[in-house]
Parts: structure tokens; sequence; C-alpha cells
């Protein structure tokens, strides 16, 4: 507080004596953000400096013990990336942060720190009493960005309210489990091979939502989509048998499958909200 005075008096503009005030928040729980973009930005320098070094360092918190208040930075940066809505890759920026320490800073620690990052993440979604299967359905993607996991968790949440949603997440840990022995190099999706009505009609909805949905990052509006596929796709488990002798059809259906797993992987893995 007081270098920011100090700033002002020393002939500083009033944008770097609020950088210079705000640069420790938020200093606990419940605290503001920096209010301005020069103040995020020296914050979120600060935090990731502090936690990339002493991590570094072998010096990461222990059980209850973290003297350099690690956990606090970790939260303090995520609060400011997913409350101001500023999209950064976490990866880049640790990696970045660890390659400007000394030598003597470990470098193959940036995956500690990121998985350190993700518990305290863990930690924020919960004290918002979002359910940890939620948070576990996004982690099984990987987003790179805080806010991207932020707006996926989001969708995930409303997602979770509609009343198809149950026969969803069954369905996809239904193509999970038989995914799980299969191969994808030796799979090829061919149209010809699927014969029944019901394969047919999953195969047309999975070609369109899939032209339609390239690209976005609307995801409430991608899970709004793949709700509409809930009466395709109980027909098609109801009608079709996915391990059919002829190899060909076979090969088919469950390049068919994986392909539905895969648009609803564009958003989280739900077949996590399994219960």
């Amino acid at each position: 507080v007081m270098g920011g005075y100090y700033a002002l008096i020393d002939g500083e503009s009033n944008e770097v004596s609020v950088a210079i005030r705000e640069h420790y928040q938020p200093r606990f729980a419940g605290d503001d953000l920096p209010s301005t973009d020069a103040g995020i930005a020296v914050s979120l320098a600060d935090k990731m400096d502090t936690l990339t070094g002493i991590y570094g360092i072998g010096q990461g918190p222990t059980g209850s013990k973290d003297p350099y208040a690690l956990r606090r930075s970790a939260l303090g940066m995520l609060r400011i990336l997913l409350e101001a809505k500023i999209d950064l890759n976490l990866n880049s920026l640790i990696d970045f942060s660890l390659i400007l320490h000394l030598k003597e800073v470990d470098r193959k620690s940036a995956s500690d720190i990121y998985n350190f990052m993700m518990e305290r993440l863990k930690a924020y979604y919960r004290d918002a009493n979002i359910d940890g299967n939620i948070y576990e359905a996004v982690l099984a993607v990987s987003p790179n960005s805080p806010l991207d996991f932020h707006h996926r968790i989001e969708a995930l949440n409303e997602f979770t309210k509609s009343a198809n949603s149950k026969s969803l997440i069954e369905a996809n840990k239904r193509i999970a489990n038989i995914l799980k022995d299969s191969n994808e190099q030796l799979e090829e999706l061919n149209p010809d091979m699927l014969v029944e009505d019901s394969e047919k009609s999953l195969f047309k909805a999975t070609e369109s939502l899939s032209n339609e949905l390239s690209g976005s990052k609307n995801y409430k509006e991608i899970m709004k989509s793949l709700l509409n596929l809930k009466e395709t796709i109980d027909s098609f488990f109801d009608n079709v048998m996915v391990n059919a002798e002829d190899e060909k059809v076979k090969s088919s259906r469950l390049a068919l499958i994986r392909k539905v797993r895969h648009l609803f992987l564009s958003v989280a893995d739900i077949s996590h909200l399994s219960s």
C-alpha cells in the first residue's frame, strides 16, 4: 500500500501506483481482485514466479505445511484467471516462468506445479458446491486454460440437471467400456456396412452434429445439442449388436460409437459422472 503512495509522490502514473498497491491481491479467500490490467499482470507474474521458483527448488507444500503460502498464491492466480475471464494456457505459463529462473531451478517440476494448481482448482469448485465428478469429467480431457476449464464445468453442471442426462451418461460409460479393448487404428467407419435403421440414424445424426459443432467452444450449446442424441443412441443399443461376427460390420460399428464418444469428449468425459 505504501509503495503505491511512494510511486505517486515519485511522479509515477496513477496506473503504476494502483498496480503496486494491488499486486498482492487477492490476499485471502473472498478478497478483491486487482482492478486494473496492470495490477492483474503484476499479480499473476508475482504469484507464478513464486510458485515455480519455490517448487523448482523442491520446497513445495507437504501435508498441512505450506510455509511460503503457495496454496494461497495458486488459488489467487486461478481466481484472477476465472473471475477476470483471462484465457491463458497454464502449462505454457508454467514452462515460461520456469525458464526465466536460474539453472538450479528444476525445469522438470512443471507437471508437479500444474497438478498442484489443479488441486487448488478442485478445492475452488468444492467450495462452490460443484460435484467432484463434474470436475473429474473435465479434468479427463485436460483443457490447457483454466477459463476454458471453467466454461466446461458450467456447461456440464447445467447438463446434469436435464432429465435426459442420466441416460447419456450411462451410454457414454457403456461406450467407454466397449472401446476399452478396441484399437482405434484398426477401426474403419464404412457407411455401407451400417445396415440397421438404428445405426444409420445414429451415423446421420453424428455426421450432422460433427459438422455443426466443429470448432465451437460454446460448451453449453454443444451439450444441449448432444442431449438431442438420447433417443438415437438408446435405439442403437436396443437394436444393434456392436461386436458383430462380420469384422467389417464390427469395425464400422466400433468406429461409429467412437465418433459419438469424441463428440462428448469435445466438452468432457461424462462417463465420470456415472454414479
